[in-house]
């Protein structure tokens, strides 16, 4: 008999430009969705969040979810340390997505999942 392990992903599909790039004043809704490995034995998801980090995962805030959508705050590039901006003055937004099912929990995070961009 093959086991299954209990995996889940995360597929982040926020609207960039052709540099991943994002507006740094406005909020941002990114699409997201979960891929599980056998959803059927382990039942529904629970629990779950989704966090944004704009310092590189030190720090991390919870975000709303509407319809499959998290709705990332804006972010004042100019509140950044300067060692969290690249060399072009654009920062990052890093994503990660906690939760749970009956099996097992779970947290993948997108580190640097889009820039920022410096106006």
């Amino acid at each position: 008999m093959t086991e299954v392990l209990p995996l889940t992903s995360v597929r982040f599909r926020p609207a960039v430009d052709e540099w991943s790039r994002a507006s740094h004043n406005q909020v941002l809704a990114v699409p997201f969705a979960l891929q599980r490995t056998d959803e059927h034995r382990r039942g529904g998801v629970r629990d779950l969040t989704v966090e944004s980090s704009f310092d590189g995962g030190t720090t991390w805030a919870g975000v709303p979810v509407v319809k499959g959508r998290a709705l990332v705050p804006r972010s004042d590039l100019a509140t950044l340390p300067a060692g969290r901006l690249d060399r072009n003055g654009h920062g990052y937004v890093s994503l990660r997505v906690r939760g749970a099912d009956r099996v097992s929990s779970f947290e993948p995070t997108a580190r640097k999942a889009y820039k920022l961009k410096a106006s």
